[in-house]
């Protein structure tokens, strides 16, 4: 086995605050995404019941520094 390095970021270090200012910043997205996902099914579900007819699904909100989501270049099969 090998591992792939990256010759231009080979002998740079990442500080451990970095790696839990990042971390906590992508909980409090996946956070975020969860609530409004459920705020979304339960006003669906609340339609399908016959409840309120008048019920709007909440927007989506954007932070204001969000990159636009990437698909990876690397295709993979359906197996890996």
């Amino acid at each position: 086995m090998c591992r792939a390095i990256n010759p231009e970021l080979a002998g740079e270090t990442v500080a451990l605050k970095d790696i839990i200012r990042a971390r906590s910043q992508r909980r409090r997205e996946l956070r975020a995404t969860l609530t409004e996902r459920q705020a979304t099914m339960e006003a669906l579900l609340r339609l399908r019941r016959g409840g309120d007819e008048e019920v709007l699904l909440p927007e989506p909100e954007q932070p204001a520094n969000a990159k636009p989501i990437e698909r990876p270049r690397l295709k993979r099969y359906y197996n890996d």
